[in-house]
């Protein structure tokens, strides 16, 4: 009995450190060899659970396909501002690396969402910062290029009605 005690307290120290994942997998490790010990039986099981993983290898992606990218890159945020038209614009709003925090230019495509969920594939394009567009309101789906580099943003926006909706980019 007391050679299972000893292996319990490191076991329950070293788990301090872990993530969810990797303490399952611990406990499931430990459990099996303390029950091989005592009933002398040797066993190998095959674990199927699908571990946290991450890819080295690229995605493509482009911001004139009309698809939704998962997980989205970088930041979109809209911010909103009275205009005198009451007209519902869309423009450019800030585009800045996501690290370090510096101004970029930027190419955007805003790709509209139906009410069913579709992406709708005639999007608004903005090649020019100072580009402002009159859109209906509603949700759409941004896409967008930082130029000059290989810096991409993505994500879902709420365009609101009667005001200058400017779209604030975020790169990675």
């Amino acid at each position: 009995m007391k050679r299972l005690i000893l292996p319990t307290i490191v076991s329950a120290l070293v788990l301090t450190g872990c993530s969810s994942t990797q303490q399952n997998q611990i406990v499931k490790d430990i459990s099996n060899s303390t029950i091989d010990a005592v009933f002398g039986g040797s066993s190998s099981s095959t674990d199927n659970a699908v571990t946290d993983t991450r890819s080295t290898k690229k995605t493509a992606f482009y911001i004139t396909e009309a698809t939704v990218h998962s997980p989205d890159f970088g930041r979109v945020s809209v911010s909103k501002a009275k205009n005198p038209k009451g007209l519902t614009e869309v423009k450019i709003g800030k585009s800045i690396h996501l690290d370090s925090g510096g101004e970029l230019g930027a190419t955007m495509y805003l790709y509209p969402i139906t009410s069913e969920g579709y992406i709708v594939d005639k999007p608004e394009t903005f090649h020019r910062m100072s580009h402002l567009a009159v859109v209906n309101s509603g949700r759409y789906y941004v896409k967008a290029e930082a130029s000059g580099n290989s810096l991409y943003a993505s994500g879902y926006v709420d365009i609101e009605r009667g005001v200058t909706n400017k779209v604030n980019l975020s790169f990675e």
